[in-house]
Order: structure tokens, then C-alpha cells, then sequence
């Protein structure tokens, strides 16, 4: 059977910040991860609103969903769909996820323990692919609009000019004329393998693989400060990193929620 210290422990163990609150929004207990991801000492904390956590233009009505969540409590995550903001001691806003959970830990008075996550790492990411994926759809539109403006209307130049030498009677015009298509054959055919040399990256066609990958994580490094440690393949050959992240603060200010979704807390 656990004992007191043992839960104390756990409870302090856990990667998110974890807050104790009461059925009036007060802060009752936090773990060691909440003091380093909000910035206020546990001193500060402890007995305070939990709306002090929360940007100045969410909580009025962080308040009242919060109201409703007492009502009938369950648990369940906080704001899905919404994007969530916490609000550091220095003034800066975070990106977290919560999750709620209700629990009676002393007879007679509700508690709710909120599991708070850090998502800036995420984040970063998540903006990340869409830039990889925007080049990949410009990267596209470049492709067709050479495929079409240069190789298609070769081909197509080649097609007429082969059907006027059919019909050409002098053998010095036919001839002359055979050399130029074949010519331009061969330039078209130049220009296909350099567009298909120019569709695969450099450092896969000359490294392999590893140097691909590493080149793309120096790249992740370089614009989002995310650092990784390398991971190792067969052969004890470095094939990559396995991601994680510095917490880096968005901004400062903001609002607990962007858009104009709403929803239940």
C-alpha cells in the first residue's frame, strides 16, 4: 500500500504541471513542473485563483465555464478544439494542453487536478509541416508549368517539324533538317534528367539516406531551435535525431483562445 510521501512523490514526478483545485478555483497543491512552467513559486500559487493563470481577456469567461465544469464534473480534457494559452510570471503566454479530472480528497470538498501540458515543441512543428508542406505545393506548380512550357511544346514542335521532313523532296534540306530534331532530342532529353536529378535532394543522391535526414534536422535546428539527440542504425551509423524541444515562449500578452470557437471548459 502507498503511503502519503509515496503519492507526493509521484505526484511531483510527473512530466506536466499539476494543479489541485477546489470547487471555488482555488489553488490548493501544485507539483515541482508547475513552479518551472509558470514561474511563481509554489508560495506565490498556492491559495490564489486559478484564473491567475489565465491571459487577462479569457477569465471572465475561463470563470464561468469553469462554473459549468462544477456542475457536472467528469473527466475529460479542457477546451477541445480551442487553442489554449497559459500565462507566465514574466507575462509571456505558453500553448498547453489540460486535462481535467474531479476527485474528492478530503470528505465532503470537490476537487478537480488539472494536468497541464506544454505544446510549444508541438507547435513549432506543426508550423514546420505546413511551410514543408506550401513548398511542396509551389514545388509542384514550378514542376507543371515547366513540364508544360518547355518539354510539352518541344514535343509538340518536334512532332510538326518530323512531318515536314516527310515531305521534303531535297536530300541536303532533309538531312540538315534530320540533324537539328535528333539535336533537339537530345536536349530534351537533357532537360528531363536535369529536372529529375533536380527532384531528388542533393545530399539523399550524394550521403544516402543519414545525410538527408541530418541535413533536415540542422535545417529544423536552424529556424525553430529544436535539438535532438542522434539516433543510431545499423552498424552504429548516426541516422537521424530523435526530437525534443527547449519551451520558448510565443509571445508575450496574447488571449487564452484564438479564433471564434466556443465551447465547453
Amino acid at each position: 500500500m502507498l503511503k502519503q510521501k509515496d503519492y507526493t512523490a509521484v505526484f511531483d514526478a510527473s512530466p506536466d504541471a499539476m494543479l489541485v483545485v477546489d470547487a471555488d478555483g482555488v489553488i490548493r497543491d501544485l507539483n515541482r513542473q508547475a513552479v518551472t512552467m509558470f514561474g511563481w513559486s509554489r508560495e506565490e500559487l498556492e491559495g490564489t485563483e486559478v484564473e491567475r493563470l489565465i491571459p487577462a481577456a479569457s477569465r471572465g469567461e475561463h470563470r464561468r465555464h469553469r462554473r459549468r465544469y462544477g456542475e457536472a464534473p467528469e473527466p475529460r480534457p479542457m477546451g477541445e478544439g480551442l487553442e489554449l494559452e497559459a500565462l507566465r510570471k514574466d507575462g509571456t503566454t505558453i500553448p498547453v494542453e489540460i486535462s481535467l479530472s474531479p476527485s474528492q480528497l478530503s470528505p465532503g470538498r470537490e476537487h478537480v487536478i488539472c494536468a497541464v501540458r506544454d505544446i510549444s515543441p508541438w507547435r513549432r512543428m506543426r508550423r514546420l509541416s505546413g511551410m514543408m508542406v506550401a513548398a511542396a505545393e509551389q514545388e509542384r506548380k514550378h514542376l507543371s508549368r515547366e513540364l508544360h512550357d518547355e518539354f510539352l511544346q518541344n514535343l509538340v514542335a518536334l512532332k510538326i517539324r518530323v512531318k515536314l521532313l516527310a515531305d521534303e523532296k531535297d536530300d541536303g534540306e532533309r538531312e540538315s533538317a534530320r540533324a537539328r530534331i535528333a539535336e533537339d532530342i537530345r536536349g530534351t532529353i537533357v532537360g528531363v534528367k536535369r529536372m529529375i536529378r533536380g527532384l531528388l535532394p542533393p545530399e539523399l543522391d550524394h550521403g544516402g539516406l543519414s545525410s538527408a535526414l541530418g541535413s533536415a534536422f540542422r535545417d529544423i535546428e536552424d529556424v525553430y531551435g529544436i535539438h535532438g539527440a542522434r539516433q543510431h542504425g545499423p552498424g552504429g551509423r548516426r541516422v537521424g535525431r530523435g526530437c525534443h524541444a527547449r519551451a520558448v515562449p510565443d509571445r508575450p500578452g496574447g488571449v487564452g483562445q484564438r479564433g471564434e470557437a466556443r465551447g465547453s471548459k
